[in-house]
C-alpha cells in the first residue's frame, strides 16, 4: 500500500518509533496524513535494554549517571521484567520521572511530529504487568516492586506524571487479563490502574506470537 491507501483503510495502528520517524522524514507520516486516526507509538518507561532500543530510556546515560534507578537482586544483578538483556527501573521514583519526562522524552524520543506539545498524539506503554515482581532484593528500593500494590501505585504515579507533563498526549497500556485468576480477583485493580490512562491495548488480541 501507499501511505495514502493505508490511512484510507486503517484509522488505527501501532508502530515503532523508528518507523514513524522515518515516515515523518520522508513526508509520509500517517499521523499527518490522517490526523483523526489513532496511531500508537511504542514506548517503554519501566525498563532499559542492553540493545539500546530507542523506545526505552537511555541505557548508557542511566548506568553512568543514576545506577541507583536500576533494580538489583541480592547478587547485585539487574532484575529483568520479562526478557534477557532488560533491566527493571524504579519507575515510580520522582527523580527518574523528572528526567525521563522532561529531558529524555523531548530530547531523545519525540520526533518532528509529536514534539509539538499541543498536538494530540498517541502512545502505547509496553510491559503493562500489574503484578509483583519476584525479586530477592539487594536494597530497599526494590521492596516496593515485590508487592502487587507497590507495582500498581508506581504505575498510577507514572501515568499521572505523564498526563500532567504532556496533557495533549494520549497513553494506552499494553496489558491483558490473566487466565489463572478469576475476573473478580483482577478486574478491580485493572480498572483502578487503567483509569489513570487513556485506554488499553491488548497484544494478545493482535499479535500472532501471543495467540494464547
Amino acid at each position: 500500500m501507499t501511505p495514502q491507501q493505508f490511512v484510507q483503510t486503517f484509522d488505527a495502528a501501532m508502530q515503532t518509533q523508528d518507523v514513524l520517524r522515518n515516515w515523518s522524514q520522508a513526508g509520509t507520516d500517517i499521523r499527518k496524513l490522517n490526523p483523526s486516526g489513532v496511531y500508537l507509538k511504542h514506548i517503554s518507561l519501566r525498563t532499559i535494554v542492553s540493545t539500546r532500543d530507542k523506545a526505552h530510556p537511555d541505557y548508557d546515560w542511566i548506568h553512568q549517571n543514576h545506577p541507583e534507578w536500576i533494580l538489583r537482586d541480592a547478587n547485585w544483578n539487574p532484575v529483568p521484567l520479562f526478557l534477557y538483556g532488560e533491566e527493571s527501573l524504579d519507575f515510580g521514583n520522582d527523580a527518574y520521572l523528572d528526567w525521563v519526562l522532561n529531558t529524555w522524552m523531548p530530547n531523545n524520543y519525540l520526533d518532528s511530529t509529536d514534539s509539538n506539545a499541543n498536538a494530540t498524539t498517541w502512545y502505547v506503554l509496553d510491559n503493562g504487568s500489574f503484578q509483583a515482581q519476584y525479586i530477592n532484593c539487594a536494597h530497599p528500593v526494590c521492596e516496593r516492586y515485590k508487592t502487587d500494590a507497590g507495582v500498581q501505585s508506581a504505575l498510577k504515579h507514572l501515568l499521572d506524571r505523564f498526563k500532567a507533563r504532556w496533557p495533549n498526549k494520549k497513553i494506552l497500556i499494553n496489558t491483558g487479563t490473566l487466565s489463572y485468576m478469576a475476573p473478580s480477583q483482577q478486574l478491580p485493580w485493572m480498572k483502578d490502574v487503567l483509569s489513570h490512562s487513556d485506554g488499553y491495548f491488548s497484544e494478545s488480541l493482535s499479535n500472532d506470537h501471543s495467540y494464547y
